[in-house]
């Protein structure tokens, strides 16, 4: 009986220190689109750079020896020149990169690519999210 009651005391004080998750917040963003090779109107990519910056107060005393993986993905909403219609065409794009080190910031960039025929004018970001997948 004794023994049950440990386990269930440390699961109760540990509990929510399993369940804390690293605070992953975007700082700043900046949309690049570049001029379509073959032609002088349109783009035939665009570059998203994301700054991130983490913070983890559950590994305070860890918390520059560890790394911290992190996933980002954006949805890119485009019209084209010739488009007839008003619903835009969607890009999926998503990337990976590693946190480490006292410096808890960095930049990850995703970038996407246009195959259309008809020169691309307008993009915007529609989707943006990011999240810590592991820690080591």
């Amino acid at each position: 009986m004794k023994k049950w009651l440990i386990i269930c005391f440390l699961f109760v004080i540990t509990s929510p220190f399993s369940l804390a998750k690293p605070d992953l917040k975007i700082e700043d963003t900046n949309l690049k689109c570049f001029q379509n090779s073959f032609s002088s109107s349109g783009y035939d990519e665009c570059k998203l750079k994301i700054k991130l910056r983490i913070n983890d107060y559950q590994y305070l005393e860890k918390y520059n020896k560890l790394q911290y993986n992190i996933k980002c993905s954006a949805t890119f909403d485009y019209l084209t020149a010739g488009s007839f219609s008003h619903t835009p065409l969607r890009n999926q794009e998503s990337n990976n990169t590693t946190i480490y080190g006292p410096n808890k910031y960095d930049y990850l960039y995703i970038t996407t690519h246009f195959y259309s025929f008809q020169p691309v004018t307008q993009v915007k970001v529609s989707e943006l999210t990011c999240e810590v997948k592991n820690i080591y």
